[in-house]
């Protein structure tokens, strides 16, 4: 019985601690080209509030989010496009968001990293 309990305790434990940060996101006005971004929060919420206050524009929003992970946003101004892409590598992500973009003028303009220093 004592090591059913010690078991349900790890468990309980390591779900908690994947549960929780660190988040971070990206916000993209497509109206302006103008991108914030949030790293390393410990929530979703403070992550995406960071990235929407440094985009600061009135269309801007939450283009793409991560936990414990990698993520971009590639642009292409002259075509008003964009992508966004996530993943356990940054050169994936980039790749997803170069991809996702779906332009030959698509560039990495922001990418973060969720992840212990």
């Amino acid at each position: 019985m004592t090591a059913v309990c010690a078991l349900l305790f790890c468990l309980a434990f390591a779900s908690s601690a994947f549960a929780s940060g660190p988040y971070c996101a990206i916000a993209y006005s497509p109206s302006t080209g103008r991108w914030g971004h949030g790293e390393n929060y410990p929530n979703r919420a403070s992550a995406e509030a960071r990235a929407l206050a440094e985009c600061s524009t009135y269309d801007a929003r939450v283009v793409v989010w991560v936990h414990h992970g990698y993520a971009a946003l590639a642009v292409d101004n002259s075509h008003g496009r964009y992508g966004v892409g996530y993943a356990d590598s940054l050169a994936r992500a980039k790749r997803n968001a170069i991809r996702g973009c779906n332009s030959p003028n698509a560039h990495v303009v922001q990418s973060v990293w969720s992840g212990v220093y």
